[in-house]
């Protein structure tokens, strides 16, 4: 089976962002759409649909905020989304009952327990957003230092040398397909910014490149070049993006059909993969040019660094206020509805294939 595992998103400098809604609205997919609180059970209803599918191809999504929390799930072949749909990644149906649905959630809780407590729930709901907000703008330094260090590289970057890299690395891995249509780009986060760290998810069954580049523009720039030959060549590639840097990188590319993963590491991102083939970018830059910036790219190099730090920081004190906000609402949680509503969801999927 074709399995994978991604984030819903990211936190960035501008806030939470996703391209799920491409998900959601382009793929022609069915879409249960899950609405509730913290602590209403939604991670647990998804994992168990996904548990009620065993022989299904099925992508697995999960919160940067909690990498160990499901946000969605994706059933490929039977054509079938169910998502989180509240804040801070809020979907709403454009053809409701059509092609989407809302699932409350909400409707497991003793609402009236809930209201005994409406101020302690401000009060830390509030706190949560002021970490979440901390975080923002470590974000936000983070990525004005990255982009100094990305100026660096761009002005040293040799792009000749690296086109000609780009174009005999593209036949080699992808070889021409004599009469194929061309291909497409869907645009997936296989890394985030969590509380563990700038994460990147499990790749499973993937031949993997490292591109180890510490400027960011050089592997940024092949990935682009090598997205558009392998689109014109025939095949359908997965993109993930950088949300930290702005405008937005490239940072990951992976080619299902041939099981092939580019992978960028840098001074944000240091993915841990056992078994890869590393490319160095070093190459791809004038040295001279480089050792003119040393100073100022050392120093970029350690804000990064220090700053990526502090977001996640602030991301594993929004956790446990997060996990208080959680401990309130499952008080007055009702397993057993949620259940019931569990079973009709998975009898509802199985009825639309």
């Amino acid at each position: 089976m074709n399995n994978q595992e991604y984030f819903l998103g990211s936190a960035s400098p501008e806030g939470f962002k996703s391209a799920f809604d491409k998900q959601i609205f382009d793929s022609g997919c069915f879409t249960y759409i899950i609405k509730g609180t913290a602590g209403s059970g939604k991670s647990t209803l998804m994992k168990k649909l996904a548990e009620a599918f065993p022989n299904e191809s099925k992508d697995i999504y999960y919160c940067s905020a909690d990498p160990f929390s499901v946000d969605a799930v994706h059933l490929k072949d039977k054509g079938i989304i169910i998502v989180d749909g509240t804040s801070p990644h809020v979907f709403e149906p454009k053809y409701p009952c059509a092609e989407q649905v809302i699932v409350d959630a909400g409707a497991c809780l003793e609402k009236n327990m809930l209201y005994s407590r409406r101020k302690e729930i401000v009060a830390v709901t509030d706190e949560y957003s002021q970490c979440h907000l901390r975080c923002r703008r470590y974000l936000s330094a983070l990525s004005s230092v990255a982009a100094d260090m990305a100026q660096a590289g761009r002005y040293a970057l040799l792009r000749d040398k690296l086109d000609g890299f780009t174009q005999r690395m593209s036949k080699r891995l992808m070889p021409k397909k004599h009469g194929a249509d061309e291909g497409s780009i869907t645009y997936r986060s296989l890394s985030a910014v969590t509380p563990e760290g700038y994460m990147t998810r499990e790749l499973t069954g993937y031949n993997v490149y490292l591109l180890a580049d510490d400027y960011f523009v050089g592997a940024d720039e092949f990935l682009h070049e090598f997205s558009e030959l392998a689109v014109r060549r025939g095949y359908d590639i997965v993109v993930s993006c950088s949300y930290v840097h702005s405008p937005v990188m490239y940072e990951h590319i992976l080619i299902p059909e041939t099981k092939t993963a580019l992978i960028s590491v840098n001074t944000v991102c240091r993915p841990e993969i056992k078994n890869y083939r590393p490319i160095n970018f070093k190459r791809f830059y004038d040295k001279a040019k480089i050792v003119q910036k040393k100073v100022r790219i050392r120093f970029d190099r350690r804000a990064c660094v220090d700053l990526l730090s502090e977001a996640v920081s602030s991301l594993v004190s929004a956790k446990k206020i997060h996990d208080r906000l959680e401990e309130i609402y499952i008080s007055a949680a009702d397993f057993n509805e949620m259940n019931r509503l569990t079973y009709r969801l998975i009898s509802d999927i199985k009825s639309k294939t």
